[in-house]
């Protein structure tokens, strides 16, 4: 199960805070099966690179089957990707050099 409560992401670009996730909280059960929909640009990727694993939260926590994801350190997301996350990238992400038979 994964749970997401008041999950905020934000980034800070010439000191100016960009908030991309502002209180999220989501549920999402074990079997169950989701779609993340939205205009450009209001966080879909980032809240999935979260739930994978590949960023952090600036805050709020993050549960996958009860243990807390949300300051885990990046060796430990590592683990947790390898063990139990699939991606599977919108773009082509082979280098067209080395894909020739």
């Amino acid at each position: 199960m994964i749970k997401i409560e008041s999950l905020t992401k934000f980034y800070i670009h010439k000191k100016v805070r960009n908030d991309v996730l502002k209180d999220v909280n989501l549920s999402i059960k074990e079997g169950e099966m989701i779609a993340v929909m939205g205009r450009s640009g209001v966080g879909k990727s980032t809240l999935l690179n979260i739930i994978a694993g590949l960023e952090k939260p600036s805050s709020g926590y993050y549960t996958f089957r009860n243990v807390d994801l949300s300051k885990s350190k990046y060796k430990e997301l590592t683990s947790f990707r390898r063990e139990n996350v699939g991606i599977i990238l919108q773009a082509q992400a082979l280098i067209d050099e080395k894909n020739s038979i």
